[in-house]
């Protein structure tokens, strides 16, 4: 082969390739641009319903009934909530959850399930929530996995504050609200805008919380009073009743040593935070929350009960449920009970999960400190 017919074809191969790499970029550009447009109308739904809300004449919703026959007495440990798992999210894409499966194979089956807006959820009964939080600009956005599964009914955090703000407002009198925020930042490099957990993303999640919620907000100081620490606090004092927790929301981090570490950083025993953590039970910052996911570890449950520890676990995971795992999860005491499917929204199959006697709220018909 000469000289010039050698430099004919290096051309048409180059010409071949940059064709190819060409239309991968306009395929991906159009990916990115239809995954980005149903976040956008997430969003849009997300801001007229609290506009219809605002507007909305005073009204109670069909729960808060069964929310004021729990006497005010009980003790908050002796609580028991009916709660979502990722309670924000919206059922995914074909086209997301197709390009999930390509990383994580096994996901899109178990990500079979949406809940309804947080407002919807409340108003059926639900009493706790499990929020994955990510930091963008000075906000927060809730999703699951950027833009591949990011359909949410709450994508924007500060909306879905005064959503809650809005409710409790409503419902004058309601059981308290526990909402668990997971830290999230996996699979950040989907969406450029994500910035790190780091001290000032904390700062700022810390002033969103004070900010949308004000007194509603029941935090670390309120729980720790004058004493020297949460500990000492919770040994001491407990944990008020449901009749001086009404009316309030407790957010509560995740567990997650490496988001803990950096939140407690400059203030060991929670010193003007907004939320509780997942700590040991005596480390200075440990009010009493723990998550304990799998109900057949009793064992485990039940010494977090005896040590005073408000205990999540969830009635079902990752689509597989079955009445045994439910039981279990009653049977343990533990006082928030999770589940990808409520009442209102049973699995295909007709399973769902709630508390016994039809209540969504109770105090667990028996002693919850194992004794």
């Amino acid at each position: 082969m000469d000289s010039g017919t050698f430099r004919k074809a290096l051309r048409a191969v180059l010409l071949s390739i940059a064709a190819l790499v060409a239309v991968a970029l306009v395929a991906l550009a159009i990916v990115v641009a239809v995954l980005a447009a149903g976040r956008a109308a997430d969003r849009r739904d997300q801001a007229a319903r609290l506009e219809a809300f605002r507007a909305e004449p005073p009204g109670i919703a069909p729960s808060l009934g069964a929310d004021l026959e729990i006497p005010d007495s009980l003790p908050f440990t002796r609580l028991r909530l009916l709660a979502t798992h990722n309670s924000y999210r919206a059922a995914g894409t074909r086209l997301g959850l197709f390009l999930v499966g390509l990383v994580e194979p096994e996901w899109p089956a178990k990500l079979a399930y949406a809940h309804r807006p947080l407002r919807d959820q409340l108003d059926s009964g639900i009493r706790s929530f499990e929020l994955d939080l990510r930091p963008k600009g000075l906000g927060f956005v809730l999703s699951h996995v950027p833009l591949v599964d990011q359909r949410s009914a709450a994508p924007d955090f500060a909306l879905a504050l005064e959503e809650l703000a809005l409710w409790s407002d409503r419902n004058p009198g309601h059981l308290p609200i526990v909402v668990i925020v997971e830290a999230k930042d996996d699979y950040a490099f989907l969406d450029p805008g994500l910035g790190p957990w780091d001290l000032a993303a904390f700062g700022r999640l810390d002033a969103a919380l004070r900010e949308g919620l004000g007194p509603r907000l029941y935090g670390p100081d309120q729980f720790r009073g004058d004493r020297a620490d949460l500990p000492t606090a919770r040994a001491l004092d407990g944990w008020p009743t449901v009749g001086e927790l009404r009316g309030r929301i407790v957010f509560v981090l995740h567990e997650g040593e490496r988001f803990r570490k950096v939140y407690t950083s400059d203030r060991a025993a929670l010193e003007g935070a907004s939320l509780f953590t997942c700590a040991p039970s005596d480390a200075p910052d440990s009010a009493g929350f723990a998550i304990l996911n799998d109900p057949t570890e009793l064992a485990s449950i039940k010494d977090a009960l005896r040590e005073g520890l408000v205990v999540r676990t969830r009635a079902d995971a990752d689509l597989e449920s079955s009445p045994g795992r439910l039981e279990a999860a009653l049977a343990s005491f533990a006082q928030i009970v999770s589940t990808d499917f409520p009442p209102y929204a049973p699995a295909p199959d007709g399973y769902y999960a709630s508390l016994p006697g039809g209540a969504y709220a109770d105090s667990g018909g028996g002693p919850v400190r194992g004794d």
